[in-house]
């Protein structure tokens, strides 16, 4: 069965929904008037799937993270068809990252986040930028041996926000993540820990500093 999962409006004529169905990726654009399907590049097999989108502001131009059996890659839309990217070379299989967002500010800017998995059994932060050629990995803050980002925004090239979760060792305890980009490097933001209720679950403060689960 269809499946949508994310959704970009560059206006009230034009907008897209992805997600993923039994014949592959899924993309529908709406065009003032009605949901039409737009057939998206790939090997059509279940296991694919567009899991995020980002509209380019200013253009008619979107961002999708396609998600195949043989990996992750970039699609993007310029108008009138797909173009694929793939993400750097070193992050080539799948074993090896997950992407999880996309966020564009210009034709020229964009951010994907996720994590990756090092050789020492490690699980550090994943960010990767696009220059307007190429899509590039870009050091990021990792706090604690696991460590996995969810989302991204981005207003310039100077400013972007990526967020997700920060886990101790054997995932005992955990925070969340805050992340900033100042247009030369990303910097670890602190955030405010909510309080947790005497009775809470392990499952309900597993993002809350200190709290065990």
């Amino acid at each position: 069965f269809p499946a949508l999962y994310a959704v970009a409006d560059l206006s009230p004529t034009d907008a897209w929904s992805v997600g993923s169905s039994f014949l592959g990726s899924l993309a529908l654009h709406w065009n003032g008037r009605a949901w039409v399907n737009v057939p998206v590049p790939g090997n059509a097999s279940f296991t694919e799937g567009i899991d995020a989108v980002a509209a380019i502001p200013g253009t008619s131009e979107i961002w999708a993270l396609e998600a195949a059996s043989g990996g992750q890659f970039m699609l993007k839309w310029n108008g009138s068809e797909w173009r694929g990217f793939p993400l750097p070379a070193e992050r080539g299989k799948l074993s090896q990252y997950t992407v999880t967002d996309v966020a564009a500010s210009a034709s020229a800017n964009a951010w994907d986040v996720g994590y990756s998995f090092s050789g020492s059994g490690t699980q550090p932060t994943l960010t990767v930028h696009w220059n307007g050629k190429t899509w590039s990995t870009v050091s990021s803050p990792s706090p604690k041996p696991a460590n996995e980002l969810f989302g991204v925004t981005a207003s310039s090239e100077s400013s972007a926000f990526a967020v997700g979760v920060a886990f101790s060792p054997f995932q005992t305890t955990a925070s969340g993540l805050l992340l900033q980009w100042n247009g030369t490097s990303w910097s670890k933001i602190k955030v405010p820990t909510p309080p947790v209720p005497a009775d809470a679950t392990p499952q309900a403060d597993r993002l809350t500093e200190g709290r065990t689960f």
